[in-house]
This record gives structure tokens, C-alpha cells and sequence, in this order.
């Protein structure tokens, strides 16, 4: 489980995550695309952050 993050007003942070073992688990869809900027959405919702750029990859 991974442990809340600290975030501090006024600075930028670059974060990353992958999938178990680097395999590529996500394949390009529709509905793919729509539950990942659901969570993202949700995400900014919950937390008052501004996203100024992401990146889905298959293995990440």
C-alpha cells in the first residue's frame, strides 16, 4: 500500500507509477481512455491540485 503524499502549496511535482513487472496491462480503448480521466477527474476533485499534464503509457 502506498503511503499518502505530502504536498506542499506553490510547487510542482512530477509522480510516476507502473504496472506489476513492467508487463503492458493497458491496451488503447475507449473505455480505457474514459476510466482513466474518470480517476484523474475524481482524483483533482478530492484534492485541490492543478494537473498541468499526464501521460498514460501501456507498462506504466
Amino acid at each position: 500500500m502506498v503511503q499518502a503524499f505530502p504536498y506542499f502549496e506553490f510547487t510542482t511535482y512530477l509522480l510516476t507509477r507502473n504496472t506489476s513487472e513492467r508487463r503492458y496491462f493497458l491496451r488503447p480503448s475507449k473505455e480505457l481512455r474514459e476510466a482513466i480521466l474518470y480517476c484523474i477527474a475524481d482524483a483533482q476533485a478530492q484534492h485541490p491540485v492543478q494537473i498541468h499534464a499526464f501521460c498514460a503509457m501501456s507498462n506504466h
